[in-house]
């Protein structure tokens, strides 16, 4: 559709077509050129990250084009009730002009024409115009989240309690999914371990139980979206032992465990004692579609 409104001249909100992923790329990059952590995607990884990892769905997903170029866009990720905005970007000729509101409003009817109940999103929280913006479109923080990261080398010369820890072929999600401490966010929970995803890497250990541990990570950009170890094994090296098995797999300089819940104490105090840092805090928000 046209934007018809003042200042919005030339200007057409439409979803995407699977042909114009190059384009979202593009404005991507741009996008984000002048951000805290810039988009440093080739167009391959940009493919990996959003199409395959994340599973982004076009047609649910919107642009705002002048002419032939796309100045703003949405990607979003969908399961069962509950969609994911993984990205909202404006590039920097066209901000100021409420174009993230017009985008958002869109966003949303598509959401609730797709039956979905749910939009769920992650914002730094250090980015106070952003965390603005989504409050005064009806989000509300429901978690905040803290990620960490640490040389690989650290890892590698650390010392760990000696673990059979093997690929896993196999893993009872919902079991591993039961241990956790507190609600785990959208990308580290359900979204990571949902039925039939296949990951870089997964290692595990297993014992006369059952399985004891697992660890999720991506062996190119280091992160690591789960961590778990079974009440009954914590405090006996088996975490470190997992995270140092990951790092000899991992190819980046660093390790990342991105988004801790600050409820769940246990893994920051873990992560802590293992001389992570704090590398950026995010916030968790959530509005119902109705």
């Amino acid at each position: 559709m046209h934007l018809t409104e003042a200042g919005y001249s030339n200007l057409s909100l439409r979803v995407f077509r699977h042909s114009e992923l190059t384009d979202i790329y593009l404005a991507c990059t741009d996008a984000f050129e002048d951000y805290q952590f810039p988009v440093q995607f080739t167009l391959e990884e940009f493919r990996y990250k959003f199409m395959t990892r994340l599973q982004t769905r076009l047609e649910l997903s919107a642009g705002v084009w002048h002419k032939e170029k796309l100045v703003a866009f949405t990607l979003v990720s969908c399961f069962e009730d509950q969609c994911y905005l993984s990205c909202l970007g404006v590039r920097k000729d066209w901000r100021r002009i409420g174009l993230s509101k017009k985008l958002l409003a869109f966003q949303e009817e598509l959401v609730a024409h797709d039956d979905s109940n749910e939009l769920i999103l992650d914002v730094l929280g250090s980015n106070d115009v952003a965390v603005s913006v989504y409050e005064q479109a009806g989000y509300q923080i429901i978690r905040k989240l803290t990620t960490y990261s640490i040389s690989r080398d650290i890892i590698l010369k650390s010392q760990s309690f000696p673990h059979q820890i093997v690929p896993a072929d196999h893993v009872p999600w919902e079991e591993v999914y039961a241990w956790r401490e507190c609600e785990l966010p959208f990308l580290n929970g359900r979204w990571v371990i949902r039925p039939g995803v296949t990951h870089d890497s997964v290692l595990s250990y297993r014992d006369e139980k059952g399985t004891g541990g697992v660890i999720v990570f991506d062996k190119h950009n280091g992160r690591i979206p789960l961590l778990m170890v079974r009440p009954d094994l914590r405090r006996q090296g088996l975490g470190k032992a997992l995270l140092r098995e990951a790092a000899q797999l991992i190819l980046s300089k660093e390790v990342i465990c991105f988004n801790i819940p600050e409820e769940a104490s246990g893994i920051n105090s873990f992560l802590s004692n293992m001389e992570f840092r704090k590398y950026f805090n995010q916030v968790e928000m959530k509005k119902s579609i109705c």
